[in-house]
């Protein structure tokens, strides 16, 4: 796979730039190497600079900065929403290089202090020898190759399968899914939310709310997984077996230290977080409550998660998206600038996209509040839809995991994981039908903002055929699948199907993943079946077909697809037109 070198640099130093080049074109020689190279020329202040510097970060491996007071002055470093993107790629652990060209204030953008800076020591580029400036891009060239090649990112993390037999109410199921996108349908009370809750436990070791029982018809119940790598090989396997006598689940220790971060919307507007590097630490003396598995109710995501103890003060594990969301916005920082990409995005397909605004006090002695901009006016974020109050509790539980997840890694002097896992139940729940055909697009679209090694699996439960028609532009057979929870002689079973594009929403609903007979009301289906049967007879009642005309339209819309099938044979047995 090809790797790109970005090279950002004033016009005024080509100078210099030609140097760098004549070092990294040496990479290109036994390597799978592109560079290319940017300067302030290369964008117009007359367009918006998303759409020009976004595709080219997307296809960057690392970047080099040539670092000098003309660089400084251009247009490049004046642009906010570069100087914000440089900085976010900086913090996300991506490899960019510094190289001081002259004497220049560089150390005031203070995310610079922690780039790898050529040359060495406080010097100057330009004030170095011919041997030593060949010396110094040589070592570049090196350091470039380096970060090129080596894994930075922890690699262990997605799950390879899920084996569930005598849980709940399930004798055997078996979940494979696939890399990225896992869609789960089937009907209420099969046991989706089950499968997901089981997940969690695999993963976390904690269950988000209440265990799952053994099903009593069996004398063993066994939860077993994998882990993957993501390069699709093996990691760990486990199995756990209930203990029937202590009835409980024994300890799972061994697959959360080495699954990736997880993440979990459930159905009721709670969220459970999982960091296996913060899951490693105690909790400090007279606290009982680890910082990771963390299991957030709605309003605490809101608020904040706070630990009770007898003897010791308060202790605050997380300060909520209120206080957050108001800190972030305040100090301009990267963690806000991440916050609002991430909303604009998962609401940008939907037509309305979301954007922070103002934060505003709602009564007089009530705390300051962060607000949602809508074309009628700034709604607190206490007052917005549910649908809209799910979408933000994500996008911010997404971006302070994250950020917490590289604070403690450079603590901990641990490397960050390259894998999230992102479970979601009923995710439509509350959304528009505009929204809900937008969803999965946008959820797509949020790896960008993260690391760019970071690899996301998504494994989501839906009743939604919206949901399940805006896949059809994004399904990529060699890293999804569908799945399809049902009953089969009383038992039930999950199976992946086979993903077929079935365009219009209405086909959907009679696909295999729904089971609908009709995508009409259960009236219209009914009489409909009714119309058909008496067809198939050879001598139909006339009354009979009268009354079934009329029912039909009673349920049936003016231009239904089934009136051309039966109004002539209505006609041929003494219905009128007029009776609808």
């Amino acid at each position: 796979m090809t790797k790109n070198i970005l090279v950002i640099h004033s016009i005024n130093d080509i100078h210099w730039q030609k140097s760098v080049d004549t070092h990294l074109r040496v990479l290109r020689l036994n390597n799978p190497v592109e560079i290319e190279y940017w300067d302030e020329t290369s964008f117009s202040q007359s367009k918006d600079i998303n759409d020009i510097f976004e595709p080219l970060l997307s296809r960057t491996s690392a970047i080099v900065l040539l670092m000098s007071k003309s660089f400084l002055d251009s247009g490049i470093m004046k642009t906010e929403a570069i100087r914000t993107r440089l900085k976010m790629k900086q913090e996300g652990g991506f490899p960019i290089f510094n190289v001081i060209i002259d004497r220049c204030e560089w150390k005031k953008y203070r995310w610079m202090k922690n780039l790898r800076v050529f040359p060495v020591g406080e010097q100057l580029l330009s004030d170095l020898d011919e041997g030593g400036r060949e010396r110094t891009l040589a070592d570049l060239a090196t350091g470039v190759l380096d970060a090129l090649s080596l894994k930075t990112l922890v690699t262990e993390g997605i799950l390879g399968y899920i084996e569930l037999n005598g849980v709940g109410h399930i004798d055997t199921l078996t979940f494979e899914p696939a890399n990225r996108l896992n869609i789960i349908t089937g009907d209420n009370g099969y046991g989706k939310t089950l499968l997901l809750e089981c997940i969690w436990w695999a993963l976390s070791g904690k269950w988000s709310q209440f265990p799952v029982f053994p099903n009593d018809n069996f004398n063993e119940a066994t939860i077993a997984f994998k882990l993957m790598q993501n390069n699709g090989n093996q990691s760990v396997r486990e199995e756990i077996r209930f203990d029937f006598e202590k009835q409980e689940w024994p300890e799972n220790i061994k697959c959360p230290n080495l699954s990736g971060l997880v993440v979990y919307a459930r159905s009721d507007g709670s969220f459970a977080v999982w960091d296996p590097v913060k899951g490693k630490q105690s909790p400090p003396p007279g606290y009982k409550l680890k910082k990771s598995p963390l299991v957030f109710s709605k309003w605490e995501v809101f608020k904040g998660k706070y630990e009770k103890s007898e003897d010791k003060p308060e202790r605050q594990i997380c300060n909520g998206m209120i206080v957050d969301w108001i800190n972030w916005q305040n100090s301009s920082s990267s963690h806000f600038i991440l916050l609002r990409e991430i909303i604009q995005i998962l609401s940008l397909y939907s037509g309305e996209s979301l954007e922070p605004s103002d934060p505003v006090n709602v009564t007089v002695d009530s705390h300051i509040m962060p607000t949602i901009k809508y074309p009628y006016g700034n709604v607190p974020i206490i007052y917005a839809a549910s649908s809209v109050q799910r979408i933000i509790s994500l996008a911010y539980l997404l971006v302070w995991m994250w950020s917490e997840h590289q604070t403690t890694c450079e603590k901990t002097k641990t490397s960050p994981y390259r894998n999230l896992i992102l479970l979601l139940d009923e995710a439509e729940s509350h959304l528009h039908p505009k929204w809900q055909r937008s969803l999965i697009p946008s959820l797509l679209e949020i790896k960008k903002f993260f690391s760019k090694e970071l690899n996301i699996q998504f494994i989501i439960s839906t009743h939604s055929p919206l949901l399940m028609a805006s896949l059809e532009p994004e399904f990529d057979e060699m890293s999804d699948s569908i799945f399809h929870i049902q009953m089969k002689d009383n038992k039930i079973q999950l199976n992946p199907q086979p993903f077929l594009r079935h365009g219009r929403v209405d086909y959907w609903f009679t696909s295999d993943s729904f089971e609908l007979k009709y995508a009409r009301s259960v009236d219209a289906e009914n009489a409909i079946k009714e119309a058909i049967e008496i067809q198939k007879s050879d001598r139909p009642d006339s009354e009979k077909v009268k009354q079934i005309h009329v029912e039909l339209c009673r349920v049936l819309g003016e231009f239904d697809t089934f009136w051309p099938r039966w109004s002539y044979f209505a006609r041929q047995h003494g219905a009128r037109d007029d009776s609808c």
